[in-house]
């Protein structure tokens, strides 16, 4: 029994540590050409609770290619890396609810296909790509009904913000000159 119970506590300590700080880490790029998204998305005056994420879609043409999933911060802040040239569309967000807080643990927000223009980025060339800064709140008629969440411009958080919060992740990583480079460029203007 003895046996038991400590093999159930390591794998829920591991359970526990894979949940923690590290999912924020960013990685070096795995080709000199890839790209990076980044951006800000404030969830707190929509009611929901625990970190938010955001599915980005790359298409080739017309043609739906692979999903990529940025997850946020606990501030909000959000990036996904190693991404190739293309075209990318934001299909949805939502977020992930706190243990024991909401069942399923999961609430998608809203499917964004064709939106608004600014949730489209076309990567041409390798570099960091500022989404945006976003509110997502709930009230009144909105964009999406009667006491539904809409999603608006934010200027709670800016692109420097952003590259701040991604910075202490960057550390020995391709990305660090490269976000370093940008930070020093948004001081200059």
């Amino acid at each position: 029994m003895r046996r038991i119970l400590i093999a159930l506590l390591f794998i829920i300590s591991l359970f526990i540590i894979s949940c923690g700080g590290g999912a924020y880490k960013l990685r070096s790029a795995k080709a000199p050409a890839s790209s990076m998204i980044y951006g800000y998305l404030n969830t707190s005056n929509a009611d929901l609770t625990g970190n938010c994420w955001v599915s980005l879609r790359r298409y080739v043409g017309e043609r739906k290619d692979r999903r990529y999933i940025a997850e946020c911060d606990e501030l909000g802040f959000f990036w996904t890396q190693n991404l190739p040239a293309g075209t990318y569309k934001t299909e949805k967000f939502g977020n992930h609810a706190k243990f024991l807080d909401e069942p399923g643990g999961l609430r998608v927000i809203r499917n964004l296909n064709d939106f608004r223009r600014e949730h489209i980025i076309e990567i041409n060339k390798p570099g960091l790509y500022y989404y945006g800064s976003w509110e997502v709140s709930r009230g009144g008629s909105g964009s999406f009904g009667p006491g539904m969440q809409f999603i608006e411009k934010s200027k709670r958080r800016t692109e420097e913000d952003a590259l701040k919060a991604m910075l202490p992740n960057a550390g020995g990583t391709t990305w660090e000159p490269k976000i370093e480079s940008r930070l020093s460029a948004l001081k200059g203007k």
